[in-house]
């Protein structure tokens, strides 16, 4: 029930290139008072978008075993089993598995926006030196406690858990460099470094490592000290 309230506030990835990180040069050499703002309209479309995006990034196992147990009953259909009418089922079952890994994000979805009846929020971000705030939200979301900064084509992603995050329109962004200055003013920040969604085709021993990496295996990769 959390993970729906999660997505229903929407205060609410193993790391691959390309993404645009910041120059090292510019995290930590400014002094001066920097500002952010930006917004999110918050649709059916981006409800989706967002319970995705939180299910590959916290839920992968999930998606590895379901693509594993899939490939192992189509394997099991067409070379183990002799009977026609169970290899075709075991097949049929095998591709009904694999094309239904995203089910549960789907589902979790679908809940959320049903209750929210049609009438969609839009939601306003401003940073500043301290943290996020959202506009009719308190308190402040402290840079501290951002676990994960995650991108894609349209979208940053700021987890403070598996359970809750933001969701911000890329080309909303204003303040000094925009968009790319307010990736390295997260990233000069929270320490973290950008990523995009994990998929199956990406994952590697490294993402491996990083998946069951014990009670910090949530946070996303860290800038080098």
């Amino acid at each position: 029930m959390v993970y729906y309230w999660s997505l229903l506030c929407i205060y609410s990835g193993i790391e691959i290139n390309p993404v645009r990180q910041c120059d090292r040069r510019t995290i930590g050499g400014e002094t001066k008072m920097k500002e952010y703002t930006a917004y999110m309209i918050q649709s059916k479309d981006t409800i989706k978008r967002y319970s995705e995006v939180q299910f590959d990034v916290f839920y992968t196992s999930v998606k590895l075993i379901g693509a594993a147990v899939s490939v192992a009953l189509v394997l099991l259909g067409a070379f183990a089993v002799r009977t026609e009418v169970l290899s075709l089922l075991l097949i049929f079952l095998g591709c009904v598995v694999f094309t239904n890994l995203n089910a549960p994000a789907n589902y979790t979805a679908n809940r959320v926006i049903a209750l929210f009846r049609g009438k969609f929020p839009i939601l306003h971000y401003s940073f500043s030196e301290t943290g996020m705030l959202i506009e009719g939200k308190t308190p402040e979301v402290k840079y501290s406690g951002i676990i994960r900064l995650v991108e894609d084509e349209e979208y940053l992603y700021l987890f403070q858990s598996p359970q809750y995050g933001s969701m911000i329109k890329k080309s909303s962004v204003s303040g000094e460099d925009e968009l790319y200055g307010l990736k390295c003013f997260l990233t000069e920040k929270t320490q973290l470094k950008w990523t995009r969604p994990p998929t199956i085709l990406n994952f590697n021993l490294k993402s491996l490592r990083e998946l069951f990496g014990g009670n910090d295996r949530h946070a996303g990769p860290r800038l080098r000290r």
